[in-house]
């Protein structure tokens, strides 16, 4: 979705193998200085500052077009003039480009991002398929593809979410985002363990035999610490509309017969390693890193001052 100005609608909407220029450059001329002066003695003179303006900018469009661009993308603004001229010799132009899609554009293409009209070159454009202009609801939107059947052949691509109303897809956004951090997190990391409350309760398990082991009182400590892993899948257990109590000692039994990969799940208690349902380590490691932290630092607290009302 990109801004657009006088004479966008004499544009090409769709180009066949097309060279796109990325650039950060202003294309429109610019008001004088604030409090600057020109001195002029006569007409001639006059002509000639007007005529060396049009040549600037214009010189700069036929550069740009000379590269073999015919499709020009800008982080700037890209006046009306240039939109017209491109528009003469069959050239796209697109002005205010949020700089992330013109990152997206030279990571999935090629090319690179020029900031000045003398760098453009062959090298610096990118390359794909087919471009295209497109209507989705009220938007329109510039499309680009890598092959002639709009396969996604390239490393990046674009995520369409359709809903009933603004907050239900705000929501579905954001579930997005997540699962696509999680998925980044556990590609990068390739360490994963099994999800469902697996992994709490395996540690749970673990720290139980380890507080029966204790001699002293630090056993109370410990088990504590081991049934506050378990809030996870008792928490699981209740969303899935089981009974949590009873899924709990399920997992239990299950850890304690060496089944470590046991989860809550849909019908019960399952294999979630063999489900599909893992979770990256990293994360694991961190969220129990925090709430031992959390705890200490709430034990930590002597004592607490309850300031009076506003009314006392």
């Amino acid at each position: 979705e990109v801004f657009t100005y006088a004479g966008y609608e004499q544009q090409p909407k769709r180009i066949v193998n097309p060279k796109i220029a990325v650039m950060k450059i202003e294309l429109e001329w610019k008001s004088e200085i604030e409090n600057s002066e020109m001195r002029i003695s006569g007409a001639s003179e006059y002509s000639k500052v007007v005529s060396t303006e049009w040549k600037l900018i214009t010189d700069r469009l036929d550069k740009i077009i000379q590269s073999g661009a015919n499709v020009v993308l800008s982080t700037l603004s890209i006046g009306d003039y240039a939109t017209q001229y491109f528009a003469k010799y069959g050239v796209f132009s697109a002005g205010r480009v949020p700089e992330n899609e013109i990152d997206r554009i030279t990571h999935a293409f090629g090319g690179r991002v020029v900031s000045t009209v003398s760098l453009i070159n062959e090298k610096s454009l990118a390359h794909c398929a087919l471009f295209e202009e497109k209507e989705i609801g009220r938007t329109r939107y510039n499309m680009f593809y890598n092959s002639d059947n709009h396969a996604r052949t390239s490393s990046a691509t674009t995520i369409i979410l359709r809903g009933p109303g603004a907050e239900i897809l705000a929501e579905v956004e954001r579930s997005l985002h997540d699962s696509m951090a999680v998925t980044r997190r556990t590609v990068a990391t390739k360490e994963i363990v099994a999800g469902g409350g697996a992994y709490e309760m395996e540690i749970s398990r673990r720290l139980r035999k380890l507080a029966s082991e204790c001699s002293t009182t630090e056993r109370f400590v410990i088990k504590a610490v081991s049934e506050a892993f378990e809030a996870i899948p008792f928490q699981l257990a209740k969303n899935f509309g089981h009974d949590a109590i009873k899924t709990v000692q399920m997992l239990r039994k299950a850890h304690g017969d060496g089944l470590v990969n046991y989860g809550v799940s849909e019908s019960g208690v399952d294999d979630s390693l063999a489900s599909y349902v893992i979770e990256p380590l990293e994360v694991k490691k961190h969220m129990g890193h925090a709430a031992i932290s959390a705890a200490i630092a709430i034990l930590s607290i002597d004592a607490t001052i309850v300031s009076g009302s506003k009314q006392q």
